[in-house]
């Protein structure tokens, strides 16, 4: 609970998702008591925002913490505004000086795989993944701190299929590092592959040719199917931007995840 009120090493994801359900909270709380519109959960909601924006801005020597409260009342803008100013970026140093093949963003069967030996047994590697990651069924999928959980996924006794963390997203639409961990004579190997899933492309890419045929249904009835057939094309191009921008927002997840886990299985002289 302290996290929803003290901002200190978050993320601009995990600052706007607290915001939101700040100032959601009161409207969920009474909804199913309240049976027609009412104006004060919002206020309500708006009220939360600001006391919380501004008790963590002058806790953190912000220049000008009222300013920054009554910005954050603007709902979403606001949010991400403030997110943005005080969030920690846990995959600031990650991406300098690394070569990004453009084709990791267009091909759909594009991966890569990698091998990392380490000292650590392979229950120990378990263990250091998975305090990394966050199940999706777990309550803190939704809410839970990406600084302190970057990874979504699964994680068994010797494999693990990770994604990339957002807010409010279970990470399904980005690629994923799928590994296998192997004992060796020194410790264990990690075999690790980067990439998106046969299940996130046919989730990106089914809806279009679903749409593509109902248009061309539409268009066979004649004239009396245009008007369907436009709306129908409305939409493609909609979820074709979408798509296109959820490929861009996780173009670089390949080398955030690789240096993530390397950081992680790497033994610093401790026991394994």
């Amino acid at each position: 609970m302290r996290s929803f009120i003290n901002f200190n090493g978050l993320t601009a994801g995990d600052i706007t998702e607290r915001l939101f359900l700040w100032f959601f909270a009161p409207g969920f709380a009474t909804f199913f008591f309240v049976t027609h519109t009412e104006w004060w959960p919002t206020l309500l909601g708006e009220a939360f925002v600001g006391v919380v924006v501004y008790r963590d801005a002058a806790g953190a020597g912000r220049r000008s913490p009222a300013i920054d409260a009554a910005i954050a009342l603007i709902p979403f803008f606001g949010w991400w505004r403030y997110g943005r100013a005080r969030g920690v970026d846990v995959g600031a140093d990650t991406m300098a000086g690394l070569e990004r093949p453009g084709s990791r963003m267009w091909d759909l069967r594009w991966s890569r795989t990698i091998e990392v030996d380490t000292a650590l047994s392979v229950a120990a590697c378990v263990a250091r993944i998975r305090q990394l990651t966050v199940t999706w069924w777990s309550p803190g999928a939704a809410f839970g701190s990406i600084a302190a959980h970057p990874f979504g996924g699964r994680v068994k006794h010797d494999s693990f299929r990770v994604h990339r963390r957002r807010a409010m997203s279970r990470g399904i639409f980005y690629q994923e590092a799928r590994g296998r961990i192997a004992a060796t004579a020194t410790g264990s190997r990690v075999v690790v592959t980067f990439g998106r899933t046969r299940e996130t492309n046919l989730s990106l890419f089914a809806p279009i040719a679903f749409i593509l045929l109902w248009m061309l249904l539409a268009l066979g009835i004649g004239t009396g199917g245009l008007g369907a057939a436009l709306y129908g094309g409305a939409f493609l191009a909609l979820w074709i931007v979408g798509a296109a921008g959820i490929t861009w927002v996780g173009r670089d997840d390949d080398v955030f995840l690789e240096t993530a886990l390397r950081s992680a299985l790497a033994s610093s002289g401790a026991a394994a």
